[in-house]
């Protein structure tokens, strides 16, 4: 009896741990080598202090949710990669799994439990509590991201683009849809990893749907997706990164709904790209040099004598202007009023130039720029849109232009005659630096401001070398720069450092000012110790109608000082220049009713081109 006794106090005894103990603990001992098999549904204990290794293998290919109960600091995660499980918002992992696979996890800390669900559903931790909802018809092959909570900001991982959870399903995604509600794409979402990898990611992605409230497309987040056909952009998309869909080499089509913005080179390298549909008339950035490279360019530039033009702005031109033919002539259309950054940008002969002479235009002598133009846009980064073109030789600028950009004409050596406008205002740092303009160079009357380095001859500029390479087959001569004059004219008020910083060593040569007495220009000369040509007292500066500060603006302030002379509180004396700016009727006087004509010009109510006497 006493040996039944015992015998039964056993079994109790392991009856009683069976009920405590989860039954997988029987199976594996939750090590690295031997860890413990998940199931759907089923809830394993885990020991609190303790790493613990899992396997899941799932039945069928899914979205799966790894749920766990724990306190703060307690964390699952993956084993070893790669394993297809991201952070959903503070509930555990979830990821898109494959039939048949084993997938290794690790619980730490304080955990009491964990879980697997199927639940169709995957949640993407964008920030603290906030996250988007994603899921993925493995039939349709369409990847689906909505908004779940917070603003709808894809979170823009800092590490690589494996942290995206639907990254390792890329090669099964043929359809992005980005739900109402999101606000933006991350940067490399949906591509590879930088601009020198050579992987073509999301090879299967052919079409990418947005919603109404997508605001802005990050940095290569579609970057190298060779198999995407078409994409349409929503109203109030504001801005689409650097590289965004850089070499999508199958991208036929592009659509605009509204007035996005572009960042180089958001669309270069598109080398299928044969149409470009912009809806918005206000959509005018457009960014350095774009669609460089793609079909539609030479398609739309050959049907307008190498012009590319959209809503009034010059953002590209392609065609193999013939050298031999004397064909080198771009004239822009009348109506353009922006130049857009990098337009012309690299145009040359020479092949180390770039691909294919770079924009394939083998031969461009000059450019004429009409009147309607106010805009020559400079980049940040490449300067103007005419920089380094290196056959450039005569350029014609209309007078609506105020302002030549910082490096607008930088490195074009081969320019020697420069056509100013009647109403430039303003050089800019280096605009002409390296140009080897020859013999007198006049300085419009109207220019206030010459920026830094503006006309520098850099000391590898001359160079021996560089005088053989560019000027040896040329009619101009060293000796064309040996002597040189510039004339600056009255309104001239600053000079930046170095503007002509090697115009008098170059080739031993004589750099001399020419200006009138008592003028900035001889100030300047004198304290740089250039010789200093006088053309005796500066003359009255001629202003046009309205413009009675002579700012080149028509303002309220120009109405305000056409009101105080017709009462008596400004002096200017009849038949003065200011006097005749007041006089906008050309009646002899200057009254109130001037200075009304002045203010509604100056709101564009009234066109100052009436006032004609």
């Amino acid at each position: 009896m006493e040996r039944f006794n015992k015998l039964l106090s056993l079994l109790l005894t392991a009856a009683l741990l069976c009920c405590l103990l989860p039954t997988a603990a029987f199976a594996a001992s939750g090590t690295k080598s031997d860890p413990i098999p998940l199931k759907v549904g089923k809830t394993v204990q885990h020991t609190p202090g303790e790493d613990v290794y899992y396997t899941f293998t799932p039945e069928e290919d899914g979205v799966y949710t790894v749920l766990m109960e724990a306190t703060p600091g307690s964390i699952i995660e993956p084993a070893d990669l790669p394993v297809p499980l991201a952070d959903n918002g503070g509930r555990g992992l979830s990821g898109y799994l494959l039939k048949g696979e084993t997938y290794h996890l690790k619980g730490l800390g304080n955990m009491a439990w964990v879980q697997v669900l199927n639940e169709g559903r995957l949640y993407s931790k964008m920030y603290d509590d906030e996250y988007l909802l994603w899921d993925f018809d493995p039939e349709k092959g369409i990847l689906t991201i909505d908004n779940g909570r917070g603003e709808g900001k894809m979170r823009p991982y800092a590490g690589d683009r494996h942290d995206f959870p639907w990254y390792y399903i890329e090669d099964r995604i043929k359809h992005v849809v980005i739900g109402e509600g999101v606000v933006s794409v991350a940067p490399h979402a949906f591509s590879t990893q930088s601009l020198f990898d050579s992987i073509e990611a999301f090879a299967a992605l052919e079409e990418v749907s947005f919603p109404s409230t997508l605001k802005s497309i990050g940095k290569y987040a579609f970057y190298k997706c060779p198999s995407l056909k078409t994409v349409t952009f929503p109203a109030d998309l504001e801005t689409i990164d650097e590289y965004a869909f850089f070499y999508c080499t199958g991208l036929e089509s592009v659509t605009f709904e509204g007035p996005t913005a572009l960042v180089w080179p958001a669309f270069e390298s598109c080398g299928a790209l044969e149409e470009v549909t912009v809806k918005d008339p206000n959509m005018t950035n457009f960014g350095f040099r774009p669609f460089f490279n793609s079909p539609w360019i030479r398609t739309v530039a050959a049907e307008n004598k190498g012009a590319v033009v959209v809503n009034h702005v010059l953002i590209g031109a392609w065609q193999a202007w013939d050298k031999e033919e004397g064909d080198g002539i771009l004239v822009i259309p009348d109506g353009v009023t922006k130049i857009g950054a990098g337009a012309l940008h690299g145009i040359t002969t020479d092949p180390a130039g770039g691909e294919e002479g770079y924009q394939d235009n083998w031969y461009l002598e000059e450019v004429v720029i009409p009147d309607s133009v106010s805009e020559l846009e400079e980049d940040e980064f490449f300067g103007g849109p005419f920089d380094s073109c290196t056959d450039l030789e005569r350029v014609t600028i209309g007078d609506g232009v105020t302002t030549i950009p910082e490096g607008c004409f930088e490195d074009d050596f081969e320019l020697r005659i420069v056509n100013f406008g009647k109403n430039v205002r303003r050089i800019e740092a280096n605009a002409f630096k390296n140009t080897f303009l020859p013999g007198d160079v006049e300085i419009p009357d109207t220019v206030k401001y010459i920026g830094k380095q503006a006309f520098q001859l850099t000391e590898s500029s001359l160079g021996a070398s560089w005088m053989e390479n560019h000027l040896g087959d040329k009619p101009y001569k060293p000796k064309d720069f040996m002597h040189r004059t510039v004339y600056m004219g009255p309104a001239l008020t600053e000079i930046g450092a170095k503007a002509f910083d090697g115009w008098e060593s170059g080739w031993d040569g004589v750099f001399t000012i020419q200006g009138y007495d008592g003028t900035y220009a001889e100030k300047w000369a004198k304290e740089n110790r250039y010789p200093f040509e006088s053309l005796g007292a500066a003359p009255a500066p001629e202003l046009k109608p309205g413009d009675v500060d002579g700012d080149g603006n028509i303002s309220a302030a120009d109405a305000r000082l056409a009101l105080r002379r017709s009462v008596g509180l400004e002096t200017y004396e009849e038949g003065s220049p200011a006097f005749l700016a007041c006089d906008v009727d050309f009646d002899g006087n200057v009254s109130a009713a001037d200075a009304r004509l002045i203010l509604r010009a100056s709101v564009g109510l009234e066109d100052p081109k009436t006032w004609v006497k």
